[in-house]
């Protein structure tokens, strides 16, 4: 069946319409699987919108957007998709709001959402181990314990997590590059995953060479202060970029995504 679609790119004030057909069968007998074939040809049709040379059989990983279903004033429902590139709107179908919604829920598999999962998860293991070593440093908590000790005890945590958020973030960029790639949030938050990463096995190293040095003198010290401080600013940064990633027009003129 033909099905027309409605695609707006970040920045243009106007709608290009194009006709899809990515399935055979009525809107009523949709499964799981075509409403992933629907939503794919939607992401591809936008993607050529803005580079009308992409391939139209592009590997597409379905996530990285936000979707809503929504009553058409003439009847039946529209599927509404957002990302950083900008919206696409498909339909009217004939089919029931309630029943798209959740075909749309379960189009997706459980390895996606579990390795972004476990990346939320590895990202507040981080803030959290850092935290908690920063009010040592800074005098605020864990006084009845050595510098040393509270890192033995937050540190395997930190380099766990670490290495968790490591192997799934290579994993995502595998199953979306040009969303993860093509994208300013991306690189700087990439830029400060590896200054922290240095900040803290540095720190780890320096402690467990100098302990005495360390415990005499050198938490003492503004600077050092300072550096904790600026140290768990860098982790919050990461995590507001990396949910920038889906919104990175807000840089303007200065996202790559926006000049491809």
């Amino acid at each position: 069946m033909d099905i027309s679609v409605d695609v707006w790119l970040r920045g243009d004030n106007h709608a290009t319409t194009y006709v899809i057909n990515p399935v055979g069968r009525e809107p009523g007998n949709w499964t799981e699987s075509d409403v992933s074939a629907v939503l794919v040809s939607m992401l591809r049709t936008l993607e050529r919108a803005r580079n009308p040379e992409a391939p139209a059989d592009r590997p597409v990983a379905l996530r990285g957007f936000s979707w809503i279903v929504n009553p058409f004033d003439e009847g039946g429902v529209v599927i509404a998709l957002e990302l950083s590139l900008g919206a696409i709107v498909a339909g009217p179908f004939n089919i029931g709001e309630r029943d798209l919604s959740v075909l749309i829920q379960n189009h997706n598999s459980w390895v996606i959402p579990t390795i972004q999962s476990i990346h939320i998860v590895g990202i507040g293991v981080v803030l959290g181990s850092v935290f908690m070593v920063d009010l040592r440093i800074l005098g605020w908590a864990g006084m009845d314990q050595t510098l040393r000790q509270t890192t033995n005890r937050f540190g395997p945590w930190l380099t766990g997590a670490l290495c968790a958020l490591l192997a799934t973030g290579a994993l995502m960029v595998v199953g979306e590059p040009v969303r993860e790639l093509v994208t300013i949030s991306f690189w700087v938050k990439m830029f400060l995953v590896v200054l922290g990463t240095i900040v803290a096995l540095f720190f780890q190293s320096t402690l467990r060479k100098h302990e005495e040095h360390w415990e005499k003198d050198l938490v003492n010290r503004t600077g050092v202060k300072w550096l904790a401080v600026a140290t768990f600013l860098i982790w919050v940064a990461i995590i507001i970029l990396g949910r920038l990633i889906a919104y990175d027009h807000v840089w303007g003129s200065w996202s790559p995504a926006k000049k491809a």
